[in-house]
């Protein structure tokens, strides 16, 4: 749930992660053919000015090795897509990389990295971007609504935000459900939320789209590449859960190509 956190860490997290030094240093002293990784591994997060962690270590109290890790890390990540950041190119990242020297890193060796770094034609970008089922599955923690199994808003802003897969799709459908707090307040709440399964399961048979989401309890947007004459607000209505249950459905398509691609946008119209 951490290392997948869909932000930057915070308190308690952070202090977990920051563990995986000492883990991995453990792990692998106790193996001959390791030993030697393991005091890279222990203080690749060292900082040359000595605000870095486990021990601080500053300047050449640091091993060397750990300290060439540490920026061949630090390019890795920058150039890497994660959940909360898009990749840098190498150039940014090389940029950075000087802008830190004596700082995070050693001087001497910013300078010798960055030259073998500016060989480098192109890197191959490792990418945390969710472009297979099992990744979206993995992720479910942060992404899915426990209750209906559609995506959160939280997935929504970060397709928006970081995946280009965004780009295909050129309508958001918000489907509004209308008076379930009178249904809530008649029948109990254990009938409202089957009543919400029941909505998430129709807009998924009738939508060839993998992207529906629950905002706010009782909306639904779904991302869609054109509109469904067999998702209306007309034809909704018509349905035996909305009629026997007293409720009424709205359904607006918002077309990106005309109102652009903010998500932001979209999701104030629901509000």
């Amino acid at each position: 749930a951490i290392l997948l956190k869909p932000g930057y860490l915070e308190g308690i997290e952070r202090k977990l992660v920051e563990e995986h030094v000492i883990n991995g240093y453990q792990i692998l002293h106790t193996i001959p053919m390791y030993s030697p990784l393991a005091e890279i591994i222990r203080h690749h997060h060292e900082h040359y000015n000595g605000n870095g962690y486990p021990q601080g270590l500053k300047g050449e109290e640091i091993p060397i090795l750990a300290r060439i890790m540490t920026i061949a890390d630090a390019f890795d990540a920058m150039t890497s897509n994660r959940i909360y950041k898009a990749a840098k190119t190498n150039e940014e990242a090389m940029a950075e990389i000087r802008s830190l020297a004596g700082k995070q890193f050693d001087p001497t060796i910013v300078d010798v990295a960055c030259q073998a770094l500016e060989e480098i034609a192109s890197t191959t970008v490792h990418s945390q971007d969710l472009p297979r089922v099992i990744d979206v599955e993995r992720l479910a923690y942060y992404f899915k609504d426990s209750l209906t199994e559609a995506y959160s808003v939280n997935y929504l802003q970060y397709l928006a935000n970081h995946s280009q897969e965004w780009k295909n799709y050129h309508y958001g459908c918000v489907v509004q459900i209308h008076n379930m707090g009178v249904l809530n307040r008649k029948e109990g709440w254990n009938r409202g939320d089957k009543l919400l399964c029941t909505v998430a399961d129709f807009l998924r048979k009738e939508f060839d789209t993998r992207y529906i989401f629950r905002i706010l309890s009782t909306n639904f947007v779904i991302l869609c590449d054109k509109k469904s004459s067999q998702c209306s607000s007309e034809f909704i209505n018509k349905e035996a859960f909305i009629v026997n249950n007293d409720l009424e459905v709205s359904v607006t398509y918002y077309d990106f190509d005309v109102l652009g691609m903010d998500v932001n946008t979209l999701l104030i119209s629901i509000t």
